[in-house]
């Protein structure tokens, strides 16, 4: 600790700095005897603190000057980026991420609302995804007069929130939109993936963006699409052909549910849709209540589903033909996934797949592979168990990498509805426990910057709300 009149050199560094810590009001009697009149504990961040200056290259790294809010004195202290009073965790602190002051390993954070949005009381007709991970979106349903539109809710949690009302189907009002299931598009537009119930009942498939509708004629029907955006140009959907009500609670029709076949469709023009003819069928014996896993990483399309007795994940060529497929034997009886990846040192992707298992009581389980793309082959890592079956429902996992802690970060729902969160290790090691976040959210999304994206009821409406989730 640095007393606040010292005699010592000065650390490397800091001889460049008197100048700068004079026009703080920081004043030195010479270089080897000095005092630090003042410094300000209210720097939000160990750049901002004018306390900085006096570390040089060869300085401590965990044990940097740092404002002492009591004295308002430079001192020597465990390093706290971001002020949150958790030290790093690489300097014996518990802090996972030092760069961001809503997560510590000392409190569960506090949800901010992101947005607002009133929500039609049919769950079917909204949707939550993530924006290649880190950006929630919600899609739903709005009344336009005796129609309805889309809404799209974008919250960019590291800037700026918007909310659009009618950003799709503005232009056809009567397409009776359901299991909604949006994706950005370049920086500012939309596109989603819907089924319409318009003089269908079982549902057809549609797919809007900005102004532009497709709908497919009406068939067997379709259930919980899922959208993934292949480039500014080009896009993917996946779903069920089966009626959409019997997908419609994933809860109250899971045990009444029949295995049918998993489609998928190429959308070769965003921009000039065409919903026509499907590119083809990767599973005829699918039983899943949520949208397929549908994940663009580099050249590499993947798709993850139940499928049988268990769960399988399939990786596309460029023309969404099957390349190659893996059968997740470790997830029997799996009624929904969701997936995320990130790339290894070698240009092989690490993905993970996470599953709900059964109708009641469910287990929350993962499975992790590495694709290579050059030799087209998954192999196994590891099945690993999230959570063990409690006693009473556990549904709807999500899941996304998160860089900063190198661990997979898990949510799935509980009554009430109370979403959960576990961080799993890159090899399939649990973390902590499992914890609680905010309860009463109707939905639940894991992002990739360490936080949940909720979406829960309020007084004006529902918000969407950022839930930063603790270290473990």
């Amino acid at each position: 600790m640095l007393p606040s009149r010292a005699t010592r050199p000065l650390a490397a560094g800091a001889l460049a700095a008197v100048a700068t810590f004079t026009a703080y009001g920081c004043t030195f009697g010479n270089l080897a005897d000095y005092s630090i009149q003042q410094c300000d504990p209210g720097a939000a961040s160990q750049a901002a603190d004018v306390c900085d200056r006096l570390n040089g290259s060869d300085h401590a790294y965990c044990t940097p000057y740092q404002c002492d809010p009591s004295t308002k004195r430079c001192v020597q202290r465990p390093r706290d980026d971001d002020r949150d009073g958790d030290p790093k965790a690489a300097c014996g602190g518990g802090d996972c991420d030092d760069d961001d002051a809503a997560i510590s390993s000392l409190r569960v954070g506090t949800p901010a609302p992101l947005a607002g949005a009133t929500l039609p009381p049919d769950e079917a007709k909204y949707g939550l995804t993530t924006d290649g991970g880190d950006a929630p979106l919600l899609a739903f349903a709005s009344k336009v007069g005796s129609g309805e539109c889309l809404s799209v809710a974008k919250a960019d949690i590291a800037s700026t929130t918007s909310l659009g009302a009618c950003q799709l189907l503005s232009t056809n009002y009567t397409t009776l939109p359901t299991q909604p299931y949006a994706r950005k598009v370049g920086d500012a537009s939309f596109a989603a993936a819907f089924v319409s119930l318009s003089g269908c009942a079982a549902g057809a498939l549609g797919f809007a963006y900005s102004d532009k509708v497709a709908l497919a004629t009406c068939g067997a029907g379709v259930a919980r699409p899922a959208l993934a955006v292949r480039d500014t140009s080009r896009a993917v959907v996946a779903w069920y052909e089966v009626p959409a009500a019997s997908r419609a609670s994933p809860l109250d029709d899971c045990a009444s549910a029949t295995p049918t076949a998993l489609r998928l469709l190429a959308i070769d023009s965003i921009a000039a849709p065409s919903v026509t003819t499907a590119t083809g069928t990767l599973s005829t014996t699918a039983t899943s209540m949520q949208p397929p896993a549908l994940l663009v990483r580099g050249g590499s399309v993947f798709v993850a589903s139940p499928d049988g007795d268990a769960a399988k994940i399939w990786a596309l060529d460029a023309t969404l033909a099957p390349a190659t497929s893996y059968g997740l034997a470790g997830m029997p009886s799996a009624r929904s996934t969701a997936m995320a990846a990130h790339q290894l040192t070698d240009g092989r992707w690490r993905v993970a797949v996470v599953a709900e298992l059964g109708c009641d009581k469910q287990v929350i389980r993962l499975s992790i592979v590495d694709f290579d793309p050059s030799a087209l082959a998954f192999t196994s890592v590891v099945d690993a168990e999230v959570a063990a079956a409690s006693g009473s429902y556990q549904w709807q996992p999500t899941i996304a990498w998160v860089e900063k802690r190198q661990r997979w970060l898990v949510t799935w729902l509980t009554p009430g509805p109370k979403p959960f969160a576990r961080f799993m290790g890159d090899d399939g090691t649990a973390g902590a426990p499992s914890f609680a976040l905010a309860s009463g959210a109707l939905t639940a999304e894991s992002l990739s910057t360490g936080h949940a994206a909720l979406v829960a009821s309020s007084a004006g409406g529902q918000q969407l709300l950022d839930s930063p989730v603790r270290c473990p």
